[in-house]
């Protein structure tokens, strides 16, 4: 009988038989793996009095004490006498798969300290030839033949070398998911390598398909018109200070997930939470410069449980009151058809947070989204307490917001092929434009991935958007020009 379950590091010690066996040498390669990666694989344990002991997994059970802000980890709890702990771990030894990822951060140890006087290493993303043979070249070569050897790999010197590009390939962009498709057995490495080069070969097409394409492309029709950048929104110098009535945007959210081709900074991807909510207020000081006195700024947020809660919204909503900003709301939005990942210890996670804040020195313009109410007149009604009130035929939408994560439609009249790995619904945007600006006001979003602040086009407003990503951005010039010869839409109603 076993069961997986998340225990507290000072509720872990190493069993005393497995103690008296082991070399308990500190691994940096584990330890780099479980700061930047997390826990990939449970450890082994019992349970006894003094807490849970450890049969397998000590190694994983070090790095965290040692790295000093891991406060529990993933353990798989078995029932078994101490009589059978030693047979178990041998079982456990042999049966045990590391985790690709971990593989890939040893090699990375073992290479940095084979060293690489004779040759510069070359960025996958700078050497698109660096399959062909006399591109592996004999100091490459030779490189790692020796990390294969230190390493004890049953990888020949290629396949190494292969595996090695790919995870170089997902630090930037791991949209296909190799590293754990190949960890699964969804894919050998040769296979993945192929994958990962004709997306590479594909995206460079595109890439010199797209050279033509400014960084900055502009549209007006009927007194309606699009900026459109293809840069970071870090830096606004562009636009004119105390021109935006409203910002709408998500920021990457922190420890979630890569985006692809990211330039710079690579924002959500800050090793503590003290740097990303450092990052997201530069971000937002930019845009407080750019908005006009009383703007709105709403910003999209969930929250990060990897490695355990953050308080990532919580952090970020604190950071922008000090700095000045005032707000408004906290609009919970609830994603109804949401890919659920299941907990042993939580309730699955399917809202999001909305933060709606304003820049002070002028009124805020609010237009209030009603709805009908069941009332159908005006009629006074009395309360529990003696007292009266007036029931009119609408009432305010309250402050949740039910939709689908996105609907493939939205994507479909433009490009069905297109893939983003965050796209906003459009029902979010044309809510709270409709609510916080007018027809012919200058709205922004400073990541406008898949281009849904183009919506505003279609409802009377002027928008401005910066996007990084070239194949997101050629995306947006796109959806923004079908946008454009809509006529204005019939605007959802919240739930």
């Amino acid at each position: 009988m076993q069961q997986v379950r998340t225990v507290s590091l000072d509720d872990l010690k190493i069993h005393p038989i497995v103690a008296g066996i082991i070399n308990n040498t500190s691994y940096p390669s584990i330890q780099f793996s479980m700061k930047h990666d997390g826990q990939k694989t449970p450890i082994v344990v019992v349970k006894r009095d003094v807490g849970y002991l450890i049969i397998d997994g000590v190694l994983r059970y070090s790095a965290a004490v040692e790295l000093g802000n891991i406060e529990t980890l993933e353990c798989k709890i078995l029932d078994i006498a101490d009589g059978q702990v030693l047979d178990t771990r041998i079982v456990y030894n042999q049966k045990s798969k590391v985790h690709t990822l971990e593989i890939c951060r040893n090699i990375e140890h073992i290479l940095g300290l084979i060293g690489n006087e004779q040759g510069k290493r070359n960025d996958l993303l700078d050497n698109k030839n660096f399959d062909k043979e006399d591109e592996f070249g004999t100091t490459r070569r030779n490189r790692y033949e020796k990390a294969c050897a230190y390493s004890g790999l049953p990888f020949s010197t290629r396949t190494l070398y292969k595996l090695m590009r790919v995870h170089d390939f997902e630090k930037t962009d791991n949209s296909l998911g190799l590293i754990d498709g190949i960890n699964s057995g969804k894919f050998k490495i040769d296979g993945a390598h192929k994958l990962m080069k004709s997306y590479i070969d594909k995206s460079s097409q595109s890439e010199s398909e797209d050279n033509s394409l400014p960084s900055i492309l502009e549209n007006k029709i009927n007194d309606v018109s699009y900026r459109l950048f293809n840069e970071s929104s870090m830096s606004m110098e562009k636009i004119d200070d105390q021109s935006v009535s409203l910002f709408i945007d998500s920021h990457p959210y922190f420890k979630l997930r890569r985006y692809r081709n990211q330039i710079g900074l690579r924002h959500g991807e800050e090793k503590t939470l003290g740097e990303y909510v450092s990052n997201f207020v530069l971000f937002c000081k930019e845009k407080w410069k750019k908005l006009k006195p009383g703007g709105v700024l709403v910003t999209i947020l969930g929250e990060t449980y990897k490695g355990g809660y953050n308080g990532v919204c919580t952090s970020v909503e604190t950071a922008l009151k000090n700095e000045g900003w005032g707000i408004i709301d906290v609009v919970i939005w609830v994603k109804q058809n949401q890919q659920y990942a299941p907990h042993p210890l939580r309730f699955v996670n399917s809202y999001e947070r909305i933060i709606v804040l304003r820049k002070p020195g002028a009124d805020t313009f609010f237009k209030e989204v009603k709805r009908e109410s069941s009332v159908g007149e005006f009629k006074i009604m009395p309360t529990s307490g003696g007292g009266y009130y007036v029931a009119t035929p609408e009432t305010c939408i309250p402050n949740v917001i039910i939709t689908n994560v996105h609907n493939p439609v939205e994507f479909s009249e433009v490009d069905k092929d297109f893939r983003h790995q965050a796209p906003a619904p459009e029902q979010i945007y044309t809510i709270f434009i409709d609510a916080y600006s007018k027809p012919g006001d200058t709205i922004c979003d400073g990541f406008a991935g898949s281009g849904t602040i183009g919506v505003g086009l279609s409802m009377g407003r002027n928008v401005i958007a910066y996007e990084i990503d070239k194949e997101s951005y050629k995306f947006c010039k796109d959806r923004f020009e079908y946008y454009m010869s809509k006529n204005n839409i019939e605007l959802p109603m919240a739930a």
